[in-house]
């Protein structure tokens, strides 16, 4: 009985240590996409989609983070949306890092 549990306490470490490596890419992702100091993107959740993100195509598995209310001239919510490797697959708008780079370019 000790070894099943100790086989279980294992394999539920290296679980947690994956998903956290995969949270981890995700964040380094969408902070490329942002910057360093994303205070004009509002308040930020973040979710991961279990069971896809119809918004993609294919419907991967994906970090979901929603950015409300955001600064950004015509753009009242974001989303940005990341495979567990750490690849961002489509945001919403399609052209968010454009808009994000004319933004930093007004700004005094």
């Amino acid at each position: 009985m000790w070894r099943l549990f100790k086989a279980l306490m294992i394999v539920a470490l290296i679980l947690g240590g994956l998903s956290f490596a995969s949270y981890v890419a995700s964040r380094a992702a969408v902070g490329k996409i942002l910057g360093s100091n994303p205070s004009f993107m509002g308040n930020r959740s973040i979710s991961f989609a279990f069971e896809g993100a119809e918004d993609v195509d294919e419907n991967p598995r994906v970090w979901v983070y929603h950015f409300k209310p955001t600064s950004l001239p015509g753009v009242a919510e974001a989303y940005v949306y990341v495979t567990i490797t750490g690849e961002v697959v489509r945001t919403r708008p399609r052209n968010l890092a454009e808009r994000i780079e004319r933004y930093r370019d007004r700004e005094p």
